[in-house]
């Protein structure tokens, strides 16, 4: 029988079957039930379970809106709490005010971030870079930035070099040969081995499009701070951040693309610097910050890192022609002529003098930045070099970097005497005396809430309410405390004056160590060579002090982001599950009552299998094909890419759960298949994870551009023209079938669904109660889909193992494509 369906299956397949009269099911067509053995059971059943898988998957959705729904009611809260402790901040600043109006106190203090120990020294000699063809566009840059704490600017014209400096100078040139060398306080040194201890901010703002503000930064500081970082630490750099960026105003808002802006062009250039700044560098380059930005945004920008000095950060950054006041912010500047050679380095305020004094003159109301730019061009003629050109800058600079002019001022000196003296802890006791006797009658030098309060109203003018008082008291004398000392008074009120928050209740752990503090006693030689910048380093030893935490809490980390951006592509995958519902449903409807096919006939869900596959697979192409640039950027900041496509893989999985549902779920409620659901869903769900392997693969071999593309024609080549029905050629046990069983996720499915309706509905073989071309059929489906069981465990499971096999295999090969696209930028 299985021989003569073999040889004649070509020659008669219908696309529909002649209605015969027999034996009917329910209320299903004329023909569905001749030819078989009927099992009895209920009809209900499939829909039991059917409401089973249903309640499974609501769950599952229903704990993600739990999860992101407490995220954001610990956010909300964590709002309050810092705006709580902001404002006795500025109720303490008030009454300081009150006392010593001269006094410098800062209005917001760091609680998380911390200041850097030891000095920082970059120095280098001779550095050049060489491109692939041969073209050098940096030559001999020698000389060095001084010291902590301080802001670099690289400047020059159009094709100076300056952004390949900084990438030679941070070690992301590894498209050219690079030489040199680099040394960091008399050590050679590589950036890219102290990942920890450096950051960079690419000219594009590449961020998250589908985070907040603070999810943003809150993230990134999780995943790169070191290993066992507490979680209110976290949070307190993260309000860090958002303050010094002034962006905590906007910290709920979704920053959105080009198409859907959410934030204005200079917050999101600042969401793009925060997320380097959570990560504490000791060391920031920037690569052109500036640009696009209005001169009120790009100065903003710069106090900001101005203020992130005072912590002891360099910054180091090309940027191309500052307004004078954005100018006069940076310590150091070095000029880069054409051709990518150093034509001055010195001090900002320096510059003016040294190229005036070279017999270049700036006219009165010329912009220095702009003046300085015209020099190194060439359109500014020389009083003392009549045949000037600008090829002859270098040469001079050499002849006369020796006299360069450093003017030496302290840009980030504090304005106003700090509280930090003997004396003017006296002054303000003195002062407070006067007033604390006042309130407090008891004479126990001690106050309580109600106390404090009232002091608060006589001397500064203000009633703050209980919860700053109580959050006041806790940053004096602890947590728990109900009442406080005068000693503890004072000293609270002393530490106003710094950058970093020093009382009772703040998070500092003092976690951050410079490379200065670990650097070698004596310094090591080492050229940079061929793209090698050195290996010993005094960057390793304060890097290993800052190493992130480990794949497993990346994971976690991760998968919960991951959570997050899902849940907000609501509309995006309601255009694949509203589609996918409504050809579920037309499938249906086709195969009941157009073509009529037995019920234990496969063929019907061919094309359900073909639908299924293709939307998976497109559905998956954007969980790695989008955003690569942003993958590549934390890939450079040490992100496992390992708890990365675990993570992606792993959310994912519900919506592959809820597309398998959503494509079956109606097609099974209209045609009424007679099986249990889970018994024809889980078949569906094997080939949307396998779907998926396939889409992960493509995604990260080939451009986005043309994913879908390839994607459509390859799944619809291996699932459904080479479908398993009819294929029965391929059975020679050769090659041909060996590569098919690889290749077709369909085959296995398929033949997953003709072993539970030939188990359930037994079709009679070889009698006269089927029609010949409905024995032809029946002959193929066996000898195609029941002629291989695995070691005996039957062909269901054989089925089940050979798709999550497949699926398996896929998943290992995306994940390897994705790693060889990013070979170069892991840590």
């Amino acid at each position: 029988s299985a021989r003569r369906g073999s040889e004649t299956s070509a020659a008669v397949w219908p696309r529909k079957l002649a209605p015969v009269a027999g034996p009917s099911l329910v209320s299903t067509g004329p023909s569905l039930n001749r030819g078989m053995a009927v099992i009895e059971g209920d009809p209900a059943d499939g829909h039991v379970s059917m409401i089973l898988v249903f309640l499974i998957i609501l769950a599952a959705v229903g704990g993600v809106y739990l999860r992101i729904r407490w995220q954001s009611m610990s956010a909300r809260r964590l709002e309050h709490t810092m705006e709580v402790l902001q404002q006795s901040h500025d109720f303490s600043v008030h009454l300081v005010k009150h006392f010593m109006p001269s006094f410098k106190v800062q209005k917001y203090q760091f609680r998380g971030m911390t200041a850097m120990s030891g000095t920082l020294n970059i120095a280098f000699a001779d550095l050049s870079f060489t491109v692939g063809s041969g073209k050098r566009v940096l030559e001999g840059v020698t000389g060095e930035i001084p010291s902590s704490g301080s802001i670099c600017a690289i400047m020059g014209p159009s094709g100076a070099g300056k952004t390949t400096f900084l990438n030679v100078l941070c070690g992301k040139a590894t498209y050219g040969k690079v030489g040199g060398t680099i040394r960091i306080n008399g050590a050679a040194a590589d950036f890219r081995a102290a990942k920890g201890m450096s950051g960079f901010v690419p000219q594009d703002d590449i961020v998250h499009e589908d985070l907040t503000v603070r999810e943003q930064i809150s993230f990134s500081a999780r995943l790169r701070n070191k290993a066992g970082t507490t979680g209110e630490t976290i949070e307190a750099i993260t309000e860090d951040v958002l303050n010094v960026l002034q962006l905590d105003h906007i910290q709920h808002s979704i920053v959105g693309g080009v198409d859907n802006r959410r934030i204005s062009g200079g917050q999101r250039k600042c969401v793009n610097i925060g997320l380097e700044l959570a990560a504490e560098p000791t060391v920031l380059f920037l690569d052109e910050p500036t640009t696009g930005l209005d001169s009120t945004s790009a100065l903003a920008t710069m106090f900001s890192l101005s203020r992130m000095c005072h912590l002891g950060m360099t910054s180091i950054m090309a940027i191309h022609q500052p307004r004078y006041s954005l100018f006069t912010l940076f310590d150091t500047v070095l000029l880069l002529g054409k051709g990518g050679r150093t034509v001055y380095l010195g001090s900002a305020r320096g510059a003016e003098e040294y190229f005036e004094g070279r017999g270049f003159e700036r006219p009165a109301q010329e912009n220095p930045a702009d003046w300085l730019m015209d020099v190194i061009s060439g359109e500014v003629p020389n009083a003392k070099i009549k045949e000037f050109q600008p090829g002859m800058l270098p040469q001079i600079w050499l002849d006369h970097k020796g006299e360069a002019a450093r003017s030496g001022v302290d840009l980030h000196a504090q304005r106003g005497r700090p509280m930090e003296h003997s004396d003017d802890y006296a002054v303000l006791a003195h002062k407070l005396d006067e007033e604390w006797n006042q309130i407090d009658q008891d004479g126990d030098d001690a106050m309580g809430a109600n106390e404090l309060a009232d002091l608060f109203v006589r001397c500064a003018r203000i009633a703050p309410g209980r919860e700053v008082i109580s959050d006041m008291m806790e940053r004096m004398a602890g947590a728990g405390a109900t009442m406080v000392s005068k000693s503890q008074f004072l000293r609270y009120l002393c530490n106003l004056h710094g950058d970093i928050a020093k009382d009772a209740a703040s998070h500092v752990e003092g976690h951050h160590v410079a490379a200065g503090a670990t650097a070698a006693a004596s310094p090591a030689e080492g050229a940079v060579g061929d793209g090698q910048q050195g290996s010993s380093s005094p960057g390793k030893s304060a890097a290993s002090e800052r190493q992130p935490p480990p794949a497993s809490a990346q994971f976690a980390t991760l998968a919960s982001r991951a959570l997050v951006q899902s849940w907000r592509m609501g509309k995006y995958r309601a255009y694949v599950l509203l589609p996918s519902a409504v050809m579920g449903v037309v499938l249906a409807l086709l195969d009941t009552h157009v073509y009529e096919y037995p019920l234990w006939s496969v063929r019907p869900l061919l094309s359900l299998s073909d639908l299924l596959v293709i939307c998976m697979s497109v559905f998956c192409l954007d969980i790695f094909g989008e955003n690569r640039p942003l993958l590549k950027r934390e890939c450079e900041n040490g992100m496992s890419l390992a708890a990365y496509f675990l993570a992606r893989a792993s959310v994912n999985f519900l919506d592959m759960c809820l597309i398998a549902f959503s494509t079956t779920a109606p097609y099974f409620i209209v045609r009424q298949p007679q099986v249990p659901y889970w018994s024809f869903f889980l078949p569906f769900l094997l080939l949307a994870f396998g779907a998926s392997g396939w889409g992960y693969c493509i995604s990260t071999s080939v451009s986005r551009a043309h994913s879908s593309f390839i994607a459509t024609v390859v799944l619809a080549l291996f699932n459904g023209f080479l479908h398993p029905v009819g294929m029965e050629v391929f059975h020679t046990g050769g090659f041909a079938e060996g590569l098919w069983s690889c290749l077709s996720l369909g085959r296995w499915a398929i033949q997953m669904h003709f072993d539970t309706a030939y188990r359930l509905f037994r079709p009679i073989p070889a009698d006269s109660a089927l029609t010949a071309d409905e024995q032809c059929l029946l002959d193929a489906n066996i000898v195609v889909l029941r002629s291989r069981d695995f070691a005996g465990v039957g062909y269901w499971w054989t089925g089940a193992l050979a798709m999550l096999l497949i699926g398996v295999v896929m998943h290992c090969l995306a994940f390897a494509c994705l790693s060889w696209r990013h070979r170069g930028q892991r840590k």
